[in-house]
């Protein structure tokens, strides 16, 4: 945040006691944010690549979006910090899951002239997903509460467990 130095003639001018503490605030918000993506990081990096050699990428594939509808479902039902902790926790596990193992698993399932193309296609997907899922959590928040967009989001992942299910049992029977 900035403000305009105290010498100046705009009447949203703030004195300096002021600064500082806002300043911090402000720091101290930043670093929550990017909880969540170092969460994932950490998953991505050590926890998923030992998942996947001891469980294998099938079984990742198809339960990950359980771990994930597990974490969302939580989140509206957070009395104290330790379950928003293990919320938060079972989510960044699931999505490190899903997001280094789905790209990794697609590219040794598709023809090596295709990989781009098909790996092309799922960010793509996934990228036009990313418009419409804000404004119908926005939606549903303000037309069925706060939890609304939480409980949706777990539903859905119940789709996305069939598929990975789907997968799961294709490839352990071939």
């Amino acid at each position: 945040m900035t403000f305009p130095p105290e010498n100046s003639n705009s009447r949203y001018s703030v004195k300096q006691p002021i600064r500082e503490p806002v300043e911090k605030i402000e720091d101290s918000s930043k670093s929550h944010k990017n909880c969540f993506s170092a969460s994932i990081a950490r998953a991505r990096g050590v926890i998923i690549g030992r998942l996947t050699e001891k469980i294998g990428e099938e079984q990742l594939i198809a339960f990950g979006p359980l771990l994930l509808m597990l974490g969302i479902f939580l989140m509206p039902l957070i009395p104290n910090i330790v379950i928003f902790v293990f919320s938060l926790t079972v989510m960044s596990l699931a999505s490190g899951m899903m997001r280094t193992v789905v790209p990794s698993f697609i590219s040794k399932i598709s023809p090596a002239n295709e990989q781009g193309g098909i790996l092309g296609v799922t960010n793509g997907v996934a990228s036009i997903a990313r418009v419409p899922g804000p404004l119908i959590a926005g939606f549903l928040f303000k037309s069925a509460g706060s939890a609304a967009p939480f409980l949706a989001s777990a539903a859905m992942l119940i789709v996305a467990f069939g598929f990975g299910f789907r997968v799961r049992a294709k490839r352990v029977r071939s």
